[in-house]
């Protein structure tokens, strides 16, 4: 029997992994990254208007910006780079305890050449980006196809060391013959994050602190599941067997090597 998408199961087992104590430590990590983030940007963005803008307009669009800190801003854009490596990371991290061993996260499997897979990832970040940029230029869709189709790159880069083309052109087979189930399920995932994102939203307008405070708590709880959900459903279309260079008897395809950041 051929794979498929089961997005019913893939919904539960997403709510089931985050549920588990390592799910619970993952959210906690998101929502603290979340908030770091939040006060070195919020931070950048006010000195810029300092610099540039009226002070009125400065006062008033400061009141949008509630985490913002009197922090030098090469500071602030130096972390906030720092910051963006790191979510790359820390999702490299997350895709693989969320895959293997939850309940004892973190282990050294989960965290295993993360220097390397790191920069794996962000380039694979960057290319899917400029490729669904330019596809959504074209009339929308073809941006969405390219989405779908890249959506498994980065699990393949996490769980199986793959390198940056074969990550690509490896979720792009995977995903052949399965992307109405899997735009189905994003539109899903898409729907859950619009209404429980609806209480903060409403909250940054009347009280900006407690509103955005809210919003990266719920931003933290819904990534560490809608990874879980993209592992599910990796899982599922894979066999839920991925191969790494540590396993002996294995040769990953594409795995990390020398020449990674080069693939």
């Amino acid at each position: 029997m051929s794979p498929t998408v089961d997005i019913g199961d893939a919904l539960t087992s997403g709510v089931e992994r985050l549920a588990t104590r390592g799910g619970a430590i993952l959210a906690v990590l998101y929502v603290a990254y979340q908030l770091v983030f939040q006060v070195f940007y919020q931070s950048a963005v006010v000195e810029v208007y300092r610099r540039y803008l009226p002070a009125d307009v400065v006062e008033q669009s400061a009141e949008s910006l509630p985490f913002a800190l009197d922090i030098p801003l090469v500071v602030s854009i130096v972390v906030v780079l720092l910051a963006m490596v790191g979510g790359v990371a820390l999702s490299l991290v997350a895709l693989r305890a969320l895959h293997e061993d939850i309940n004892q996260f973190p282990t050294a499997t989960h965290t295993r050449r993360l220097a390397a897979a790191t920069g794996v990832g962000i380039v694979v970040n960057i290319l899917t980006f400029i490729a669904v940029f330019v596809g959504l230029i074209f009339l929308f869709v073809p941006g969405l196809y390219i989405a779908i189709s890249l959506m498994f790159a980065l699990p393949f880069v996490a769980l199986e060391d793959a390198g940056i083309t074969d990550s690509l052109s490896r979720s792009w087979e995977l995903a052949t013959g399965h992307r109405w189930r899997l735009f189905f399920l994003g539109i899903i995932l898409a729907v859950i994050g619009f209404v429980i994102g609806l209480v903060p939203g409403i909250l940054s307008v009347l009280a900006p602190a407690v509103g955005q405070a809210l919003s990266s708590v719920i931003s933290g709880v819904t990534t560490v599941f809608s990874l879980a959900v993209l592992v599910t459903v990796y899982e599922q279309l894979t066999g839920g067997n991925a191969a790494t260079a540590d396993e002996p008897g294995t040769d990953a395809p594409g795995a990390l090597g020398p020449d990674d950041l080069d693939a």
